[in-house]
């Protein structure tokens, strides 16, 4: 029995023989190819990782110059109205005492309307 396992050694190791001389080739040809793919899809992953890098750095500049545009609107904004509150704030006031001298016109000639009527009063009781 001792003669059993070294000959069952010996066949395989004359099975493996013969797989090496019938695939061997092929075997070392797909180990090869298979060597490149994962070269190429490291090279690849690298590459992939290095333009999402550049289009996050992109992404925070252009995040950055919107954000500074913005910035500049709303201060331009803020300016502008304020500027248009002043000139609704002296327009109001404007109209306000243009308002004021045409009640004041207006009771200037009511008073004047007054004394004309006093005088006509006076005209015709006197005459």
């Amino acid at each position: 029995m001792a003669n059993k396992p070294s000959q069952n050694d010996q066949n395989v190791a004359a099975v493996e023989a013969i797989r090496n001389i019938l695939f061997g080739e092929k075997e070392q040809y797909f180990e090869k190819r298979l060597s490149q793919l994962e070269t190429a899809l490291k090279n690849l992953e690298q590459q992939v990782n290095e333009q999402k890098r550049e289009l996050e750095n992109k992404l925070a500049e252009e995040k950055a110059v919107l954000e500074q545009q913005i910035r500049a609107l709303e201060t331009a904004l803020n300016q502008k109205a304020g500027d248009l509150t002043k000139v609704l704030d002296e327009t109001r006031q404007a109209l306000e005492n243009r308002l004021q001298e045409l009640e004041n016109r207006k009771a200037d000639r009511e008073l004047l309307a007054a004394h004309f009527q006093e005088m006509a009063k006076t005209l015709t009781t006197s005459g």
